[in-house]
């Protein structure tokens, strides 16, 4: 019997004409569950309950405790926010790599 597990993102922005994806992963059982793991890893250390690439790209829904003022959604990103952005993007893009 082979077992695989995969995890896929389908994020979209519905106001926008605007469409991010990240690519899915699939594959075989003990890669599966290494990745799980890691990804369970990195949720607790960015204190987020799910990762969604379109709220990550605008600091919205989960990502909205990393903004300056999470009371000001309309805000644009500083230069610290997209640093931060790019630090979790890079991190969970990379899960199955390291």
């Amino acid at each position: 019997m082979w077992l695989a597990g995969g995890y896929f993102d389908e994020s979209f922005d519905e106001c926008e004409d605007r469409c991010y994806t990240i690519a899915g992963y699939i594959g075989p059982q003990l890669p599966a569950v290494i990745l799980d793991l890691r990804w369970k890893d990195l949720l607790k250390h960015y204190n987020m309950a799910y990762f969604k690439c379109s709220e990550l790209e605008f600091g919205f829904g989960e990502f909205a405790q990393y903004r300056d003022d999470p009371s000001n959604m309309q805000a644009p990103l500083s230069a610290q926010e997209k640093a931060k952005i790019r630090e979790i993007k890079t991190a969970f893009v990379c899960a199955w790599v390291s």
